[in-house]
């Protein structure tokens, strides 16, 4: 299992970085996106990110979806 971000989407209105974390397993591939962290451009400092619970209850629901153990 890996967690990886593979694209970013620039906001020039607030400055920062949007990237959106995907949920991939070597012999399925990506299976989707589990949330997203936000960059501040400027500084580069961590701007925030979808609650933690959420990230797992989406990867929790994409490896059932997928049929993964």
């Amino acid at each position: 299992m890996a967690l990886r971000v593979t694209t970013a989407t620039y906001d020039p209105v607030s400055y920062y970085w949007r990237l959106p974390v995907e949920l991939a397993y070597p012999d399925k591939g990506t299976l989707g996106v589990i949330g997203d962290l936000h960059l501040y451009a400027v500084t580069g400092t961590f701007g925030g990110s979808t609650d933690p619970n959420e990230f797992r209850r989406r990867a929790d629901s994409l490896v059932t979806l997928h049929g993964i153990e």
